[in-house]
């Protein structure tokens, strides 16, 4: 028998717990489930099928009982995709790493300086109206510090009473 299907399952439910770059390991791996050690390496697929069985039906797919439970013997089944579907966890969209909004904020401040500069402000300026100094200025505009959010609705409002002044 050639387990095909079986090899292609095992090695898929292998990818998306151990392989950061897989596409729905946040979900799994991410998540922290692990895959039963002795179903890893050289002879893991052999020791699966041992554990599980062969596929006892062509629509039937690996399914964990418990949903926050390893890839384990006594925690997996072969089940419909309706039972598996009755027992998932709805995934939310994982957050973006901290960097991520950092350089968000970053971009804006960088945005929102330029602006103003454009406009003939000097940084000091911008940094005084605002109630810090230079050197802050630079760094939240670089994304090295992370700018307060009362600093940030300061710098938004100068920019959008400049623009009322000027629009």
């Amino acid at each position: 028998m050639e387990l095909r299907a079986e090899r292609s399952i095992w090695n898929k439910m292998i990818i998306r717990c151990t392989d950061s770059s897989s596409e729905n390991f946040a979900y799994y791996g991410g998540r922290g489930i692990k895959v039963f050690q002795p179903w890893l390496g050289a002879a893991g697929f052999e020791r699966f099928i041992a554990d599980v069985g062969p596929r006892p039906g062509r629509y039937l797919t690996l399914d964990r009982i418990d949903t926050n439970g390893d890839y384990e013997p006594t925690n997996v089944r072969w089940a419909t995709r309706l039972t598996q579907a009755q027992n998932r966890v709805v995934p939310l969209k994982p957050e973006p790493p901290r960097d991520h909004w950092a350089q968000v904020v970053a971009d804006e401040v960088k945005t929102l300086v330029k602006l103003l500069c454009d406009a003939g402000w000097m940084a000091n300026d911008i940094a005084e109206a605002i109630g810090t100094g230079r050197t802050s200025l630079y760094a939240w505009r670089l994304g090295d510090r992370d700018m307060p959010a009362k600093k940030l609705l300061a710098l938004r409002a100068l920019a959008a009473e400049h623009a009322r002044k000027v629009g």
